[in-house]
């Protein structure tokens, strides 16, 4: 792995030197535009529109339009005056329960690595934080942009993870969600009996992504000509009487 980003974790007057790494990667089937008369590949040009031509990646700058029309250039040298340490750092603010942040908030796991020197300082964080169930609430400018992020323990290292800022997570109180429902006693406990029947470990590496294999095998047929069944989607059965639904679930569990 190649790490995207190098600084140091503060915490008070403690420094900890790191590399950052992304933890996680997309794995997807990606499909290329093609003209439909004679599947030829689509390509987005970088075109000039006062000069009618296109443009080299060379000659392409970044502006920012302070005013209708009116730009000002910005180099990485502009970028790097911005605030060294905001960009450098990554700068605990205070320590919170991890409890305490909802899931939704949670964005992008980043993994951290101690450069030389630095080993002692990040295990004693990492174990202060394992002994206390407290993680680093903390900023950090990636790529051009101000991330807020919870420094936390995972196994024998330290994990960044980006958190969305309050303006990012949509309000959901226009929504029409019940809240007042009153549910019979008898079927709540056979909803709880189920999903202890249900419950298991969680095991990640137990799960995969079957469309993305599903998909290829379609891709498959279709390229050597094999004639490709549309499947009939699955309906889920009304639920006319609960109580019952739930005796039939708890006997197949």
């Amino acid at each position: 792995m190649q790490a995207i980003w190098k600084g140091h974790i503060s915490f008070g007057l403690v420094s900890v030197p790191v590399s950052v790494y992304s933890a996680t990667m997309e794995r997807r089937v990606s499909f290329a535009l093609l003209h439909e008369k004679d599947n030829s590949p689509i390509r987005y040009k970088r075109f000039c529109e006062r000069e009618n031509t296109e443009v080299p990646k060379e000659e392409i700058v970044r502006g920012f339009e302070y005013e209708k029309g009116e730009f000002v250039i910005l180099n990485e040298d502009d970028l790097a005056k911005v605030d060294a340490k905001l960009t450098k750092t990554i700068d605990i603010i205070n320590f919170v329960k991890l409890d305490d942040i909802d899931p939704m908030w949670y964005d992008r796991p980043y993994y951290l690595e101690p450069q030389r020197g630095g080993e002692r300082p990040y295990v004693l964080l990492r174990q202060a934080m394992e002994q206390t169930g407290f993680g680093g609430l903390s900023k950090t400018v990636l790529r051009n942009r101000e991330h807020l992020g919870i420094v936390t323990p995972h196994g024998p290292m330290l994990l960044l993870q980006l958190l969305r800022f309050s303006d990012e997570v949509r309000d959901a109180g226009k929504l029409d969600v019940p809240d007042d429902v009153k549910v019979e006693k008898k079927q709540l406990d056979l909803a709880k009996e189920l999903i202890n029947k249900m419950a298991e470990e969680f095991h990640f590496e137990d799960y995969v992504d079957e469309y993305s294999a599903k998909l290829l095998e379609v891709v498959r047929k279709k390229a050597q000509g094999k004639r490709v069944r549309v499947p009939k989607a699955p309906k889920a059965p009304p639920v006319k009487d609960l109580m019952d639904a739930l005796k039939k679930s708890l006997k197949a569990a």
